[in-house]
């Protein structure tokens, strides 16, 4: 299940602006794929101002299996996400690249996590960061 934060454009734009984060800042976190300070006062803000928590089902379309205690799943167009069950780690992987990492993974994190894998296995990322 995924959950976020829905916001209309002009409270997208005014998050951008009073928290001078990018748009791709912002959407990761209405996403709760970051656990900064500044994500949780943008959370906070879009909370008090109009955004609304969404749940929807989603089924990332991956392989995934375990080795020494990580948990690898693997995409299309070679996009790999590596969570390190020990310390509560992923990244979104592209070969030996490193797209995006994350700390302090929850279960609700790594769902968004793995959309945004999708994402980028389907080439769209900007656009779900739109």
């Amino acid at each position: 299940m995924r959950t976020y934060i829905k916001v209309d454009a002009n409270l997208r734009k005014d998050l951008m602006s009073i928290f001078t984060m990018s748009r791709k800042s912002v959407w990761k976190a209405l996403n709760g794929l970051t656990a900064s300070e500044r994500s949780s006062q943008v959370r906070q803000y879009a909370l008090a101002n109009g955004g609304r928590y969404v749940r929807e089902d989603y089924l990332p379309t991956c392989r995934t299996h375990e080795t020494e205690g990580d948990i690898i799943q693997e995409f299309e167009g070679g996009i790999t996400v590596i969570v390190h069950t020990e310390d509560s780690t992923a990244a979104i992987m592209r070969g030996e690249v490193e797209l995006e990492c994350f700390e302090k993974v929850t279960l609700n994190m790594w769902s968004n996590i793995l959309r945004l894998a999708q994402a980028y296995a389907d080439g769209e990322v900007e656009k779900i960061a739109n």
